[in-house]
């Protein structure tokens, strides 16, 4: 695994913003449901950042963590706003 590695809790954050138990968890089940790669230490598991993003299509935006995120989908557009 290449790049910096990531707690469970550091990535429910990339992932969705937030690191609440929720969030936690649903980013626990996306990693064994996509069957990425993980280190684990102790207790603790890793995931790649850089798995991470090329995974789920995340790309870091210059703008800053409080603009909202927008995607575009067959169905539509997609906004994602920061939570307050």
């Amino acid at each position: 695994m290449a790049g910096k590695l990531l707690t469970m809790k550091e990535a429910s954050m990339l992932l969705f913003g937030t690191t609440e138990l929720a969030a936690y968890r649903r980013t626990v089940r996306l990693v064994q449901k996509h069957k990425l790669t993980t280190t684990k230490m102790g207790r603790t598991t890793y995931v790649s950042k850089v798995v991470l993003e090329k995974e789920f299509d995340l790309v870091e935006e210059k703008t800053g963590a409080m603009s909202p995120r927008i995607y575009e989908t067959e169905d539509g557009v997609v906004i994602n706003l920061p939570k307050r």
